[in-house]
């Protein structure tokens, strides 16, 4: 698999943007987050935590910011911002990670049943984060039969699907099983 090929000037950029999130995360401020949202999730928490969801205006926030040229630079460029923007431009009580985590590609598809959304359009005619969507079942009793197996998926881009299962069965009611 060839790997994208990134700049040095967008490689200075990138090495920057973790050795922030590389000190943003070594801060004592972060270890006591961490040790609040433990504190927190075991029921003992001694105050309401904070955290941002920055997902919905992401795009006010992070994009402005970057300076990647490439585009496998730029999303490398957004993905550190993700994970250390909350800490640094918020102050939330989100916990900046001291690793930078490596994804894949995977899913399901429910039931069989491929997931559709629809999008209102942004004031450009991209789609907007606004949405909802679109109904599949209606009535269960009425729509069961469009119930199926759901399938899984997981692939490393370039290396194809590397684990596919899937339910041999459709979920039941209570009132028995599918025929």
């Amino acid at each position: 698999m060839d790997l994208p090929a990134i700049s040095p000037r967008d490689r200075g950029i990138l090495r920057d943007l973790a050795r922030r999130q590389a000190e943003l995360a070594a801060k004592e401020e972060n270890r006591e987050r961490m040790a609040l949202w433990y504190a927190h999730n075991d029921g003992q928490g001694s105050r309401p935590m904070l955290h941002l969801e920055l997902g919905t205006f992401a795009q006010e926030v992070i994009e402005p910011r970057l300076r990647c040229q490439g585009p496998a630079a730029r999303a490398l460029e957004r993905r550190l911002y993700e994970n250390f923007a909350n800490q640094e431009f918020f102050d939330d009580d989100r916990v900046t990670p001291d690793y930078f985590a490596v994804h894949y590609d995977s899913g399901f598809v429910p039931f069989g049943l491929e997931v559709q959304v629809e999008h209102t359009a942004a004031r450009d005619g991209s789609a907007s984060l606004g949405h909802h969507f679109v109904e599949k079942i209606g009535d269960l009793e009425e729509d069961y039969h469009k119930l199926g197996p759901s399938r899984f998926f997981a692939s490393a881009e370039g290396l194809g699907p590397v684990r596919a299962s899937g339910f041999t069965g459709a979920p039941t009611t209570g009132r028995g099983s599918r025929s």
